[in-house]
């Protein structure tokens, strides 16, 4: 009841502050005394949480507190994306774009059916055929039993795939999502495991110590009888078999049960996209709902998770409403909710309306807010997919990322033929002879039966009156190999004074040069150049594209590796680009009331050093170019940059120090001029 409980809950302060917000236009006392009431949270955690996010105008003793800013524009939440139609009209961009985002434009994502006739839900059917083989290569078996179980080690498959693939999170840390769901896959397990172990290993002990006094009297009583009779060793023996069977029996019962307890894992999808210049999520969530759904189920599959949460960005209208369009036909034709495809296993996809805060978007705070919290930065470890959700494990990656995940394993080449190599039978004619060998086999007509093993070992599944199911570590390696899994181009969404703005998937070997001005057609306007470039978002590093740096930048492969070597970042890949008439000084003041609007405030170095720092160029402005003023301001700065980079909770705090050092090096003559 707990765990359902739990979901029906998640996010439920941000819907009813929405809701009462779009109905009055600001949050009265009276709604937030009945919000609290329905969450049993206190007025002031509801007032505390409403007062936080920045949709929301509080009214507290007829007086309203209004959050909503619009001065700062770097993070673009202004409160006018929805009003803002995003086209797709530029044939001449996405007919380059044949990987995860070639149906945008040309798909209707009100319609399943229009997705199906487009290679839709193909990854969800070939990521069930190598999780539940059986069911999908025409066998009669039942399978309900073998994907319920969240532990199978047949899911592997999936993660090694994903490993395969070389696939990075789209978020912009850049990491191995086959690690980050194998984690959550493998979490709590040997947790459990060990804190068992040793809990049922001192019961054992403290049992053994009363054993062995009362043995030990025993012993001495007996010698009395007859010192040639040496009962030493038998109880030294009988404390052996004692200790070994009791902890087996115990240990196996107790933890199959703390297994079961502690088994809950979420999906949560990240959509809370907040970077100027960036809009790959939006893309996926207004023109191809359905392969972001496909991308979660697969998740929710591979870690048998029962509950999933779509966090989006609240001025996302369209895309929220074409996204829930998309639930509510999937919910229709048994994609979401009980027994999906009759595999026995069920999921339920929420989407949840974030609050304008840009910090949401790190993914601990996005946590919070989910569980009706300010979204504020949790301290780590342990991360998401260790203690995420509820302290659960949890998958969390975000739009662009699950949508990969459905290219990947919708463009697989899977033979119907070589799927039963992932089906090892269990002879019922030899059963008995080949009980102590543990044989398994499969049937192939061509090469007839043979062994599957995997490091000596047999592997896969085995059936038992074709009901009774298990997987084990990995398929056979001859048909895993076989697989041709496909790579994934990288997004880069290029914006700014370019004649050709938009999303390109081109491989990261691709130098900044062909991106510019192969893909973006050059400056916007003939008779001006280029002057800078930001990669990365609001928190990645400028560069320099004029002058002496010219050839330095342009030729920079655009790879996670080659962008950190210039101490900059490739994040989700936002590419803004400045002409030359761009005031420099300017960018530097949006960025730094960038961080103190976007700073959570729960760590001193981002709340307090990003007020610091505004406080200390603005002295250096008004020195009247003061060189001593200058450089002690700056020796100062750069203390708290320091300071911010390596103590600060989250990305944002850390993070920040990127564009600030970087135009205090390449535009430094420019801003203090």
């Amino acid at each position: 009841m707990e765990k359902i409980k739990k979901y029906k809950t998640a996010g439920f302060l941000l819907d009813r502050l929405h809701i009462v917000q779009n109905a009055h236009g600001f949050i009265d006392e009276h709604s937030l005394e009945l919000i609290a009431d329905e969450l049993n949270m206190s007025k002031g955690e509801v007032y505390g949480a409403a007062t936080y996010y920045k949709d929301f105008i509080v009214q507290r003793n007829g007086i309203k507190n209004n959050n909503i800013k619009n001065s700062v524009n770097l993070s673009e939440n202004n409160h006018k994306a929805s009003d803002n139609k995003l086209s797709v009209a530029n044939d001449d961009v996405f007919s380059k774009t044949k990987f995860v985002f070639k149906r945008v434009g040309k798909v209707n994502p009100l319609s399943l059916d229009d997705y199906k006739n487009q290679h839709g839900f193909k990854g969800l059917e070939n990521a069930l055929s190598l999780i539940t083989p059986i069911i999908f290569s025409g066998g009669k078996s039942s399978v309900s039993s073998a994907v319920n179980t969240g532990s199978d080690k047949n899911t592997k498959i999936i993660i090694d795939i994903l490993k395969k693939s070389g696939l990075k999170g789209r978020g912009g840390a850049g990491f191995p999502v086959g690690i980050k769901w194998e984690t959550v896959l493998n979490a709590n397990i040997s947790r459990i495991k060990e804190a068992e172990y040793n809990n049922i290993k001192c019961n054992i002990n403290f049992n053994l110590h009363n054993k062995i006094d009362s043995a030990e009297n025993k012993v001495n009583n007996n010698k009395k009888v007859n010192n040639d009779i040496n009962y030493n060793n038998d109880i030294n023996s009988n404390v052996i078999n004692i200790s070994d069977n009791l902890l087996n029996e115990k240990e196996n019962q107790r933890i199959n049960n703390r297994e079961a307890e502690h088994s809950e894992k979420y999906i949560v999808c990240n959509g809370d996209e907040g970077d100027e210049g960036a809009f790959a999520d939006r893309l996926i969530l207004e023109y191809d709902p359905f392969m972001l759904i496909e991308g979660i189920l697969i998740a929710a599959f591979t870690i048998c998770a029962e509950y999933g949460f779509i966090y989006v960005r609240s001025d996302y209208k369209n895309g929220i409403e074409k996204l829930q369009n998309a639930i509510d036909l999937c919910y229709k034709s048994n994609y979401l909710g009980n027994n999906i495809l009759n595999t026995g296993h069920s999921f339920d996809l929420k989407i949840i309306a974030g609050g304008g805060n840009y910090v949401c978007g790190e993914e601990t705070a996005l946590l919070e807010s989910i569980e009706n919290r300010r979204g504020m930065v949790r301290v780590r470890p342990p991360v998401p997919a260790v203690s995420g959700l509820y302290g659960k494990p949890t998958i969390l990656n975000n739009v662009t990322t699950f949508a990969s995940v459905a290219y990947i394993f919708g463009w697989l080449n899977i033979n119907p033929d070589l799927s039963l190599d992932l089906i090892g039978i269990k002879d019922k004619d030899e059963e008995d002879e080949n009980k102590e060998e543990n044989k398994y086999k499969y049937k192939d007509e061509e090469k007839g039966d043979k062994d599957i093993k995997f490091n000596d070992k047999q592997v896969l599944i085995e059936v038992q009156d074709k009901e009774d199911i298990k997987f084990y570590d990995k398929p056979d390696l001859k048909y895993f190999d076989k697989l041709n899994v496909p790579k994934v181009p990288f997004p880069f969404q290029l914006s700014g004074a370019v004649k050709f703005p938009g999303l390109y998937e081109l491989d990261n070997d691709i130098s900044l040069k062909e991106l510019l001005y192969e893909f973006g057609g050059g400056p916007l306007q003939d008779n001006m150049q280029f002057k800078a470039v930001q990669i990365g978002g609001p928190l990645g590093a400028f560069f320099p594209l004029y002058g002496d740096y010219t050839d330095e930048f342009l030729n920079i492969k655009l790879t996670y590796e080659e962008v950190a070597k210039k101490a900059g970042m490739l994040g989700h890949g936002g590419i803004l680009v400045y002409a030359e008439d761009v005031d420099i000084k300017n960018i530097l003041d949006k960025t730094l009331d960038f961080c103190i609007e976007e700073s959570c405030g729960k760590c001193a170095p981002c709340r307090i050093g990003s007020v610091r720092l505004k406080e200390l160029f603005e002295r250096i402005f008004k020195s009247n170019r003061d060189d001593n003023i200058k450089n002690d301001n700056l020796k100062v700065i750069y203390e708290i940059l320091a300071t911010m980079k390596y103590l600060s909770l989250c990305g944002l705090g850390s993070g920040i120090t990127l564009p600030i050092e970087s135009l205090l090096k390449y535009f430094g003559d420019e801003i203090f001029i």
